[in-house]
């Protein structure tokens, strides 16, 4: 061991103290086991990271966060305590100044707020963007009102569906509206859908009707979560469907029948998915028997061929899904069987067997599952993405010896990188992000020789100059998810060879 080593060992990165108290400890071996790998390499990550960070190297995070919301202790007496404070909230909210004046206008309208930011709001989150439905009012009425009100973007007027911006806000005609979405207000008219039957996600026939009440357009909602209103003018909450007990409970649930509401529209089922990830939930028994059996409708065509789900739309419930916990939504696109049709090759990687001196966790698919699982929290789509693909090769690489049943996968990271590509293409990511993701898959086993390549040289500046970061942290996360212990000096000398 060199002397640099050594004194890495002795300084504030050593890991001696805590395995020697997890030694006495009395857990069994095979909690020690886990505990020390995880101890070890915290230490070396954070002694790289730190290295990292004297390099002025930073990993960009996502442009915009995307959040877990965790309902675990949420009670009845929280979420009565949340809804207080909504109604504060929307009471000094300026951008809902409008309604006294249209309320005045029209006695008989009706005027609610729907969707996400009632849901987020028992959960005792703020409310961010406004969605609104009103109700009673005759749509070219409406429309000139709004108009006196601010500006108005009709951008869905076939279906009563509108963009407000109070007029106070655009003085300067200069301004430019982009600059003011924040500021805006979803409005729509009340309407019903009724499905064409072909799983299509815009393949609805929707009427608009300002005599429809609240009831008829909730009723069309997917999940009963989102399927809560806020009357405006009475402050009461409209929950015709029990969302707010399905929060209580912690499920996630269709509005009425599950096999209605995902065959009119194939893409709910991811939606499920996702809002089950984002809250911390699990999914209620018959919509989760729905979603297992329609699985195989996420890729279906139509007679002409044409994808009936985008992948554009398979591909954004899916990065949002695996930002917020890549393990959790792994799980469950394996349990209900979507992964299979969505990324064939990362079910394939169950098929494959690693030589036990190296992986003793087991499958290649389970040591993807444990680099998921061994990523920071923060870590942005890239690298989450990156993780997943990184040993996609092995599958087309595996070769085990017939004599001494040692199994290898010689070349699987340069092999892997025309699988991972196609995959990129299929989720119709950008080039820029599919380059990314090449270059680390590429790039991921040479950090195992960072501790052997001279500073200096075209390899060394090559790897330091693109995504040091990313690439350290997946470089931690397969060791963490290769149950073994020799790797570990590997790591202590990659980390070595960044402090060169």
């Amino acid at each position: 061991m060199s002397e640099k080593l050594s004194q890495f060992n002795r300084s504030k990165y050593s890991a001696e103290k805590d395995i020697n108290q997890l030694l006495e400890s009395g857990k069994s071996s095979d909690q020690v086991e886990k505990e020390a790998r995880d101890i070890i390499s915290e230490k070396l990550h954070q002694y790289a990271i730190d290295e990292l960070k004297e390099m002025n190297l930073t990993i960009d995070n996502p442009a915009e966060e995307i959040e877990i919301i965790d309902t675990e202790g949420i009670t009845e007496e929280k979420i009565r305590g949340n809804f207080i404070k909504f109604k504060e909230q929307m009471e000094n909210e300026p951008r809902l100044k409008f309604i006294e004046e249209l309320a005045q206008e029209f006695p008989k309208g009706k005027f609610y707020i729907v969707g996400g930011s009632v849901r987020d709001a028992l959960l005792g989150r703020k409310a961010k963007d406004i969605d609104m439905v009103i109700c009673g009012i005759d749509q070219n009425d409406l429309e000139k009102s709004l108009k006196a009100l601010g500006k108005v973007d009709f951008v869905g007027r076939n279906f009563g569906v509108y963009k407000l911006w109070i007029e106070r806000k655009f003085e300067d005609k200069n301004i430019n509206t982009d600059d003011y979405n924040q500021e805006e207000v979803d409005i729509a008219l009340p309407r019903v859908e009724k499905s064409k039957d072909t799983g299509g996600r815009n393949d609805f026939n929707v009427e608009t009707n300002s005599d429809f009440n609240i009831k008829d357009d909730l009723a069309r909602r997917d999940l009963t979560i989102n399927a809560i209103a806020y009357d405006t003018v009475n402050k009461k909450l409209i929950d015709l469907f029990d969302g707010k007990k399905d929060l209580l409970k912690r499920e996630i649930k269709t509005v009425g029948n599950p096999e209605e509401r995902f065959n009119e529209d194939y893409s709910r089922i991811l939606r499920a998915i996702r809002f089950a990830v984002k809250l911390n939930c699990r999914i209620e028994e018959n919509t989760w028997k729905s979603i297992k059996k329609n699985s195989d409708k996420i890729t279906q065509k139509n007679k002409e061929g044409k994808q009936i789900t985008p992948w554009e739309t398979i591909s954004a419930e899916f990065e949002k899904a695996f930002t917020m916990n890549p393990v959790r939504t792994l799980d469950l696109f394996d349990q209900s069987g979507i992964l299979k049709y969505i990324l064939p090759e990362v079910e394939n990687l169950k098929n494959f067997d690693q030589f036990r001196e190296y992986h003793s966790e087991g499958n290649i698919y389970k040591h993807t599952r444990l680099v998921l699982a061994s990523l920071p929290k923060d870590s942005p789509f890239s690298l989450i993405f990156a993780a997943l693909l990184h040993d996609i090769g092995k599958a087309v690489t595996y070769h085990k010896d017939k004599e001494t049943g040692k199994i290898t996968f010689y070349g699987h990271d340069t092999k892997g990188l025309g699988i991972a590509e196609k995959i990129c293409d299929r989720l119709k990511f950008t080039k820029r992000f599919k380059q990314k993701i090449i270059w680390l898959i590429k790039n991921h086993m040479k950090m195992f020789q960072v501790g052997k390549i001279k500073k200096g040289t075209k390899i060394y500046k090559l790897l330091m100059k693109n995504y040091p970061p990313e690439l350290l942290r997946l470089h931690q996360a397969d060791i963490k998810g290769s149950i073994n212990n020799r790797t570990f000096s590997l790591y202590a000398n990659t980390v070595e060879g960044l402090r060169h």
